[in-house]
């Protein structure tokens, strides 16, 4: 079979395609040529960072990372055991169950997307860039929102990183093309946006349980809600009595 004749492999040869994209397409087919031999080599490497068994597989054939599982990985004493074994020409892998834990919050997001940053960094090293800035932007979005509201972002950035999975053109700082992910998750019109849930039998925001942790952003004048439905308690951080803010305090 010609492959030349392939009218997707005309188009591409016509299309001015980013620098950074085709490196990374050269990278996927050398390593997906052979996956057995490319993670015998990274097991092998002096320099491989810590990162779960299951996850090097899907970053080395282009498939998005489950979160999840990189975070779990990082906060369990379970001992991975699983085992391969060969049988003529079928080879048959014993794998862990599901993720023990989830991403919840900003600070768990980070710390698994900092490992898979640097795993992926590892197999692709012209992506750096780009995993630094889509990390600042996806930090903008956590800074935007109400912490109430924090798993939206979690869904959105699950949401994007599939988008970028899927796609041969994509890279994860061309937010132009999340415009629509955007919406369905933080906007409360979207399809998929979940808000948080009300405490059973209430839809009065001002009965929402408080914490009693003083609210960071009211202290930095960026909170978004009022002392009635945030969170967190709207007072001043030296004092520690409402009615004003840090910057306020005499």
């Amino acid at each position: 079979v010609d492959q030349n004749s392939f009218p997707w492999v005309v188009a591409d040869a016509l299309r001015a395609v980013d620098p950074r994209l085709k490196e990374t397409r050269e990278l996927l087919r050398a390593y997906g040529s052979n996956p057995k031999q490319t993670l015998q080599s990274i097991h092998g490497s002096f320099s491989r960072p810590e990162f779960p068994e299951s996850e090097w597989l899907n970053l080395i054939k282009g498939r998005a990372v489950d979160l999840d599982t990189v975070y779990s990985a990082f906060n369990t004493d379970h001992i991975d055991t699983r085992q391969t074994s060969q049988y003529g020409l079928v080879e048959i892998s014993f794998r862990g169950g599901p993720p023990t834990k989830t991403i919840r919050d900003y600070g768990s997001w980070s710390m698994a997307y900092d490992a898979l940053a640097e795993a992926t960094r590892f197999c692709f090293p012209g992506r750096r860039e780009e995993l630094g800035k889509y990390r600042d932007w996806i930090m903008r979005q956590f800074g935007a929102i109400n912490p109430s509201f924090h798993g939206a972002v979690i869904g959105l950035d699950k949401a994007i990183r599939n988008r970028v999975a899927q796609c041969n053109d994509c890279l994860l700082t061309d937010d132009s093309r999340f415009t629509d992910l955007v919406m369905s998750y933080c906007n409360p019109a979207g399809l998929n946006y979940k808000g948080y849930s009300e405490p059973r039998g209430s839809t009065n925001p001002a009965k929402t349980t408080k914490s009693g942790e003083i609210c960071r952003r009211y202290n930095e004048g960026k909170c978004p809600s009022d002392a009635r439905t945030c969170r967190y308690r709207h007072a001043c951080g030296v004092c520690k009595l409402s009615g004003h803010p840090e910057d306020k305090c005499s």
